[in-house]
């Protein structure tokens, strides 16, 4: 008589392996932003046992990157979509649609992938039209919360599964029409570790050009609206008027050229506001580890941050965050406990927090620490690997359903 039949982690204890799965990950652009430095850790931690990474994206920064932590790519142009009604250039995106499908269903025979798992809605839109080809399933990392045109909402629908970065951006999906089942919430990790290790100790205020004596507070954020730079720099009068040393740093820069404007204004604004010399426009540093050890404040005062990878950077560094009570951000940050929140779109109040810190240093080292437990508790990137997997085999494995 036949015995009990053994489970998959009983076969592969007496010996049985199985080889691993490969995952296709697709992602659109080349350059490495939050989203892509978490698509990096992620590759970073998988069991290489159980699956076998591999990346589909254009040549550059995030292929020369994967390489580093022993993910091949497959590098290949694919065509960046901007929201438009200009007639040519939605005609440019038809045309090229096709073609960069066709190349990841290539990459993806290629390598043998048995899942297909696209970094954003648009490499999903490449993605999805590739894994329908070859039946494999399609996972698409949802991280944003801007709401997406016809066709694309429609492409992005047929994903087998999705993952929301919160449960900001899982609310979100399901009032887009996206079932809640097909919805699975796994948040952003950190190797803080590795992190803290980045930091070289150097002071940056001297790179700055700023004095010894300089209170950092620093806004790591690519210059789009909805960062809210604007509002970083509105709150500088008030906060000046509590602590004159107090000097905000913006790291970041319009890395896609969609809002090449927006620096210039800015600019124009602290020049309004006579605090020019209080703000410096750092451009995109590649030392940010060194900044935030430097900075004694993060700011984070999006309209609504999707999850907020740079507050947990900061955590990871003892660092209290300055945020906004919107999007996902409350879910990382704890109000009072790891940091401070207001509403959004609230200069006066974004300087009432920030001073207070500044002038309570116990405060400001206690929610530090607190969020770097935080971050070892919550968002380590093993744990985000290992909730990733057991949607692989979720996905590849479901469970049986039996029809009376």
């Amino acid at each position: 008589m036949l015995g009990p039949l053994m489970s998959r982690n009983e076969c592969l204890g007496k010996g049985f392996m199985r080889p691993p799965i490969t995952v296709l990950y697709v992602n659109h652009c080349s350059q490495v932003s939050g989203a892509e430095e978490s698509l990096l850790s992620l590759m970073a931690r998988l069991d290489r046992n159980a699956f076998n990474p591999v990346l589909a994206c254009p040549p550059g920064e995030l292929a020369r990157r994967a390489g580093e932590v022993g993910v091949p790519a497959h590098t290949m142009p694919l065509q960046r979509f901007r929201r438009t009604w200009n007639p040519l250039r939605l005609a440019g995106y038809a045309a090229g649609w096709p073609y960069g499908r066709h190349r990841i269903r290539r990459a993806a025979r290629a390598c043998g992938a048995r899942i297909i798992h696209s970094n954003s809605a648009t490499a999903h839109l490449y993605a999805s039209g590739a894994a329908a080809a070859l039946r494999l399933p399609a996972i698409w990392h949802s991280r944003d919360l801007r709401p997406l045109p016809f066709p694309a909402l429609a492409l992005c629908r047929r994903a087998d599964r999705v993952v929301a970065v919160s449960e900001a951006v899982a609310d979100f999906l399901s009032q887009e029409g996206l079932t809640r089942p097909r919805v699975t919430r796994i948040y952003n990790g950190i190797d803080a570790a590795a992190w803290r290790a980045r930091v070289t100790g150097t002071d940056a205020r001297a790179g700055l050009g700023l004095d010894a004596s300089a209170r950092v507070i620093l806004m790591p954020a690519q210059f789009v609206p909805w960062k809210r730079h604007e509002d970083a720099l509105r709150m500088m009068p008030t906060l000046l008027a509590h602590e004159p040393a107090a000097r905000l740093v913006l790291a970041g820069s319009d890395a896609f050229g969609d809002h090449r404007k927006l620096e210039a204004s800015l600019r124009a604004l602290a020049a309004e506001l006579v605090i020019s010399d209080k703000v410096v426009f750092a451009g995109a540093r590649g030392h940010i580890p060194d900044l935030m050890a430097t900075s004694e404040i993060v700011l984070i005062p999006s309209e609504g941050e999707p999850f907020g990878r740079v507050a947990i950077e900061a955590m990871a560094l003892g660092k209290p965050v300055v945020g906004t009570r919107a999007g996902g951000l409350p879910e990382v940050v704890r109000d009072g406990e790891t940091g401070l929140l207001t509403a959004p779109c609230a200069p006066q109040s974004l300087a009432t927090a920030c001073a207070r810190l500044l002038l309570n240093r116990g405060l400001a080292r206690r929610l530090g620490e607190a969020g770097y437990s935080r971050v070892l508790a919550r968002f380590n990137i093993d744990h985000v690997a290992q909730e990733t997997q057991t949607l692989y085999e979720a996905v590849l494995h479901p469970p049986l359903r039996f029809r009376r």
